[in-house]
């Protein structure tokens, strides 16, 4: 994300008491955020930061050098995405919830 227009929209779209995350600030984020109208709104606005493309080849080197998986609790396909949705909700699940979108 970056501009202000873009942030404008972002205040546009979130509900109130919602979240904005911020990317890649440093590529040129030099406006005015309009703190009032997020106030208002009772929003969060947070930085998402990220490494570099070095840093993520590094960890993916370590992810498949420690022949990491991740926890897949349940699979949905799509026409069941309200009931995974609600099951993420619920916050009962330990692991992943992934969608299958051929099923």
């Amino acid at each position: 994300m970056g501009g202000s227009s873009t942030i404008q929209q972002s205040l546009t779209a979130v509900r109130v008491g919602g979240h904005i995350g911020v990317i890649d600030v440093l590529s040129g984020f030099a406006n005015v955020i309009p703190i009032a109208k997020l106030m208002a709104l009772n929003a969060t606005l947070k930085d998402i930061t990220e490494g570099s493309r070095e840093h993520f080849m590094d960890m993916c080197r370590a992810l498949e050098s420690n022949q990491f998986t991740p926890v897949i609790e349940k699979v949905i396909g799509f026409a069941d995405c309200i009931e995974g949705i609600e099951y993420m909700q619920s916050g009962q699940h330990f692991g992943k919830i992934a969608m299958d979108y051929s099923v």
